[in-house]
């Protein structure tokens, strides 16, 4: 699937989750959060990237995903089912949930879209999973794999 469009499902269930809490709550701040988590959480990619890459840093080469395969490796940290069932649950206990639910719940979503997007394994966004197999992209990701 195109990064384009996977893209805009980030950000449409981003605005989706983030709009019906901020209705909810009568506040932004649900919104603001759910794009953070469910929309710019992908910058965590960046870091893959530098990994591999170093301070050979292009947009171009950022933007095409080739260092996955190049580098056989997919760190991706904040794509964690462990880190949204953690945040989800701090909702649970916290005086200030809403937050903890935007966050947590604009993240599973994310994931969500992920796991049907970018063929992974089924363990593959549980970073547990991950690094129990040294973060091997073909462990998490086989259809990604040469």
């Amino acid at each position: 699937m195109s990064l384009v469009y996977t893209e805009i499902m980030h950000l449409s269930a981003s605005l989706l989750v983030g709009g019906s809490l901020s209705l909810l709550s009568g506040s932004y701040l649900p919104l603001v959060l759910s794009l953070v988590a469910g929309f710019f959480i992908d910058g965590d990619h960046l870091i893959d990237y530098l990994i591999f890459r170093g301070s050979r840093v292009t947009l171009k080469g950022f933007f095409s995903g080739n260092y996955f395969k190049e580098s056989q490796k997919a760190y991706i940290f904040l794509h964690s089912w462990e880190l949204a069932f953690g945040i989800v649950s701090l909702g649970l206990v916290a005086n200030s949930s809403l937050l903890f639910y935007s966050v947590g719940l604009s993240l599973a979503v994310h994931l969500l879209i992920d796991q049907f997007t970018n063929s992974p394994g089924l363990y593959a966004y549980f970073l547990y999973h991950r690094i129990t197999h040294k973060f091997d992209l073909k462990s998490s990701f086989p259809l990604c794999s040469p």
